[in-house]
């Protein structure tokens, strides 16, 4: 495997505004602020992305890393948010 599809969820955007997402299988995916500020990805968005495995000092925690994506369904956190209150 070079490289392959997948279809996450965004978990996390940290401080440096790069993003944590994770797979349908519980994988970890790292997504580069690069593309966080290009898509305009929101914590909750899912999206498709092409992932290479991660380096192999990260590898263990995070599977795999994104290197091309597409938001497929932005989050709605106004319902979300107006639930948790």
């Amino acid at each position: 495997m070079l490289t392959e599809k997948k279809l996450v969820t965004v978990s996390d955007i940290t401080y440096a505004n790069s993003a944590f997402a994770i797979t349908d299988k519980g994988e970890g995916v790292f997504i580069n602020a690069r593309m966080v500020e290009k898509l305009g990805i929101q914590e909750g968005d899912d999206l498709i992305v092409k992932v290479l495995l991660n380096y192999r000092d990260k590898r263990e925690d995070i599977k795999y890393r994104a290197i091309k994506g597409t938001i497929v369904e932005e989050a709605e956190w106004t319902e979300v948010q107006e639930e948790l209150l």
